[in-house]
């Protein structure tokens, strides 16, 4: 009995932490390779905790009187759960990355126009460099990222003072522009370096993959030539003894 539990407790633990893994991955297999399993875990895992908190914040604002918020909060959880499922379903993880991008740099517009909760709606803008060169690679994430500075740029530059859009000093626009542009280099240099030393990890992987073949052959080659040494010796011998 004791063996039976500790049988069914560690098969129990390996089904948790399949599931787990699997929740991760979306479902995909380690034939996709390490570097879109990489991407698609840090999709979900981003989502995931996107989804945990818009939730409760979009309703929290609702409660508080911001409906704009809320309900733009309350939608962006909606289509991430749907790229979830779209991402499970389908395994298209190029385009659940550009629908997260899409949707985070959405809801990250809104929100610095809008001034957000207590105007701290600018605060999510110096995570979307981070989000969009891990997802998309260095090159694309910092043409994401660009995009999303130009657009700051120019609500800076157009001087609102309306109801409902939020008001930014010149003192914070500089400070602003120049976190962001930091934010974003250190993003592009991490995720490059990141890039070049998988590149350098997967020709050395080659190389060695290559190496082992060629030792295969070598190895084949030698067991040929010492059976055909050793069939020729008894041959030999048998024509001695006769």
């Amino acid at each position: 009995l004791h063996r039976f539990a500790e049988e069914r407790m560690r098969t129990n633990e390996n089904g948790i932490k399949q599931w787990a893994r699997n929740l991760v991955t979306g479902g995909l297999s380690d034939e996709f390779g390490w570097e879109i399993l990489r991407r698609v875990i840090m999709l979900n895992i981003i989502s995931f905790v996107a989804i945990a908190m818009l939730i409760p914040l979009g309703t929290l604002a609702l409660l508080e009187g911001h409906v704009g918020v809320g309900f733009f909060d309350l939608s962006v959880a909606t289509v991430l759960i749907f790229t979830l499922v779209y991402l499970r379903r389908s395994h298209r993880h190029d385009i659940a990355s550009y629908v997260g991008i899409i949707v985070a740099g959405t809801l990250f517009v809104f929100l610095f126009v809008t001034g957000g909760p207590n105007n701290t709606g600018f605060l999510w803008y110096f995570t979307f460099p981070l989000f969009a060169c891990f997802l998309l690679g260095s090159m694309r994430g910092t043409i994401a990222t660009s995009i999303m500075l130009t657009i700051a740029v120019l609500y800076f530059l157009s001087g609102t003072d309306s109801a409902g859009f939020a008001t930014y000093t010149t003192d914070f626009k500089i400070r602003f522009v120049a976190a962001m542009t930091v934010v974003l280099a250190y993003s592009l240099l991490f995720e490059h370096m990141r890039e070049r030393t998988q590149k350098k990890l997967e020709k050395k992987n080659e190389a060695l993959e290559t190496s082992l073949a060629d030792l295969t052959n070598t190895e084949a080659a030698l067991k040929k030539v010492r059976d055909g040494l050793e069939e020729r010796v008894k041959e030999r011998t048998a024509e001695l003894t006769k």
